[in-house]
């Protein structure tokens, strides 16, 4: 399901996203939270509006953060927030796969702009 959110909005809680990091159990199937460590081999790739973001504000100063308990936290600036709809991909880069990769969908609102405008 995604995450609505105020379209431009500047900085804050409304531009954090917070989502697990989770390991496959390879015995059981099961999925478990796990601490994976930053490292080069983290990729994280926006999309604004079905647009691949490769320059400018749009596709740099995101910070991806990783917090204890399995988790992490991506902030986004003001210029990635002005699409109707953000996707966010954060991928495992490493070659035995620490975590499962996964992905953040954001839909903008509260602007003429945005993909719920009213």
């Amino acid at each position: 399901m995604p995450d609505l959110r105020v379209y431009g909005s500047t900085t804050g809680e409304m531009n954090n996203f917070y989502f697990p990091f989770l390991d496959p159990d390879s015995s059981t199937g099961d999925y478990q939270t796990s601490d994976p460590s930053p490292s080069s081999s983290t990729d994280l790739i926006l999309y604004l509006d079905g647009v691949a973001a490769t320059g400018g504000a749009a596709a740099s100063n995101a910070t991806l953060s990783f917090l204890t308990g399995g988790y992490g936290k991506l902030a986004l600036v003001t210029a990635q927030m002005q699409a109707e709809i953000i996707v966010a991909m954060i991928v495992d880069a490493t070659a035995t796969k620490e975590w499962v990769d996964t992905s953040i969908i954001i839909h903008t609102g509260g602007h003429a702009s945005a993909l719920h405008s009213g």
